[in-house]
C-alpha cells in the first residue's frame, strides 16, 4: 500500500494572472497527513520491505520517538501504525512515543493519538521536544528519529524530481518539449553523470537531452524554510539536474529562525 504520493502541480490563476507568468503548485496537502514530512520516513519503510532487514531492525528496536509541533510527530505515528498493519508478526509490539511542544496545534495532537502515538506534551517549543526525544532515544531499545540529517534531507529529492517531471508532461502537452522525451532516461543519465560512469556516447545523449529541456533553464522554484530540511533537499536535487534552475527559500516573519542564524552568521 502507498505511504508517499506523488503530489500534482496545480495551476494557481489568480497570481499567474497578476504576474504574467505561469505560476503552480505543488500541493503537498495531499499526503495522507496533509503535510511533506511522509517523505522523510518512505525511504525507512521501502528498507524494511526485505524480511531480513524486518528481523534485525526488530531485534534492536521496540519503539521510535522523535520531538515535533505536528507534522513529523504525525507521518512518524502513521508510519508505525502501517509497519504493525503491514507486518503484524514482525512489529506487533512497536511503538511510537512523541514529545510535543507547547504550541502543537491540538487537532494535529489528537490526529497522533487517532494513530495510536504515545503523546507527551513538554513544556517549552519544539527544541525543548526534540531534547526530550534524543534522550529518550538513548534508551535501549529505543530509536530516535530525526528530520535534519543527510539521509534525512536527501529523501526530499523525491518532491524535486517529481516537480521536473510533471513540468516535462506538462511542456509535451504545450509542444515545448519533444512528445517522444524519456524522462526515466534524463534522470538516469544525470545519476551515472553524478557518479562519473557516463561513456562517451551517452555522455553526447544527455547534452541533447539537456538541450531539449531549454525550458528548464528558466524555472524558478520557491520553498519554505523551516529548519532547512526540505529546502536544502530540493536544491541539491535541482541543482544537479540543472544548475540554472532557481532556489528561493521563503519563510513568514513570525517563523524566520533560519533567516536570523543566517544574518547572525550562525547555524
Amino acid at each position: 500500500p502507498p505511504f508517499l504520493i506523488h503530489t500534482p502541480l496545480i495551476p494557481f490563476a489568480g497570481i499567474s494572472a497578476a504576474t504574467g507568468l505561469e505560476v503552480l503548485v505543488k500541493d503537498e496537502g495531499q499526503q495522507l497527513t496533509g503535510s511533506f514530512k511522509p517523505r522523510i520516513l518512505a525511504p525507512f519503510l521501502r528498507s524494511l520491505a526485505d524480511p531480513r532487514a524486518r528481523a534485525g531492525f526488530a531485534r534492536r528496536i521496540r519503539e521510535i520517538t522523535t520531538g515535533t509541533t505536528g507534522n513529523q510527530g504525525q507521518s512518524l505515528a502513521l508510519a508505525v501504525k502501517l509497519l504493525r498493519e503491514w507486518y503484524p508478526e514482525t512489529f506487533k509490539g512497536l511503538r511510537a512515543t512523541i514529545f510535543l511542544a507547547d504550541d502543537t496545534p491540538a487537532v494535529k495532537e489528537e490526529e497522533m493519538k487517532r494513530l495510536g502515538a504515545d503523546v507527551q506534551k513538554v513544556p517549552g517549543l519544539y527544541p525543548d521536544a526534540r531534547t526530550r526525544a534524543m534522550a529518550r532515544g538513548r534508551s535501549p531499545g529505543v530509536l530516535y528519529m530525526s528530520h535534519s540529517g543527510p539521509q534525512y534531507v536527501s529523501s526530499y529529492g523525491s518532491l524535486a524530481l517529481e516537480i521536473v517531471e510533471d513540468l516535462i508532461a506538462r511542456w509535451k502537452r504545450q509542444g515545448l518539449v519533444p512528445a517522444t522525451f524519456d524522462v526515466e532516461r534524463f534522470f538516469r543519465l544525470k545519476v551515472e553523470e553524478e557518479r562519473g560512469g557516463l561513456s562517451e556516447r551517452a555522455a553526447r545523449a544527455l547534452r541533447e537531452i539537456e538541450q531539449a529541456l531549454e525550458p528548464l533553464n528558466h524555472v524558478a522554484t520557491i520553498v519554505p524554510v523551516g529548519a532547512g530540511g526540505i529546502t536544502s533537499g530540493v536544491f541539491v536535487a535541482l541543482k544537479a539536474l540543472n544548475p540554472n534552475i532557481t532556489v528561493i527559500g521563503v519563510a513568514s516573519d513570525r517563523t524566520a529562525s533560519m533567516y536570523a542564524s543566517l544574518e547572525a552568521g550562525e547555524l
